[in-house]
């Protein structure tokens, strides 16, 4: 697999997972009405999600 394809891959993985922080922070924000707390759960889906994608592209990527 060549760079540009590497960072094709690398791109969606981070929109996707910024996507999935919106929305978690959004809706954590909805619930209490405290920015901190809507903040941290969106930044613990971001790096969960992006940890998870990472991982996953890793074992198929594997012979």
């Amino acid at each position: 697999m060549n760079a540009s394809i590497r960072m094709l891959w690398l791109t969606i993985f981070a929109l996707a997972s910024l996507v999935l922080a919106i929305v978690c922070g959004v809706l954590a924000w909805a619930k209490n009405k405290d920015l901190q707390s809507a903040a941290v759960a969106g930044g613990a889906t971001f790096a969960g999600a992006l940890t998870l994608l990472f991982a996953a592209a890793t074992f198929v990527e594997q012979p």
